[in-house]
């Protein structure tokens, strides 16, 4: 264990997903992107509890979880996506 100086607290407990500042700037990336199409559909009668429905939502809110693992390439360097 140990702190570093570039280490930030996050108040995880021992052994959990976002004891590491990266992974949760990650997860805060994905929430904040989320979050802008969630409240393009906030009240949407579109959506309900049908399996299409569900479906769609879920090709819908995953948009930005798919673009964010992708890898790209910058100078013909490769540099993997966000998240694996």
């Amino acid at each position: 264990d140990g702190l570093y100086w570039a280490d930030g607290r996050t108040l995880d407990v021992e052994g959990g997903d976002y004891q590491v500042i990266e992974n949760l700037r990650i997860a805060y990336k994905v929430a904040r992107r989320t979050r802008i199409r969630a409240i393009a559909r906030i009240g949407d009668r579109a959506f309900n509890s049908t399996p299409g429905s569900t479906a769609a939502a879920i090709t819908y809110f995953g948009k930005d979880l798919r673009t964010m693992a992708k890898a790209t390439t910058i100078n013909g360097q490769p540099f993997p996506g966000d998240i694996a």
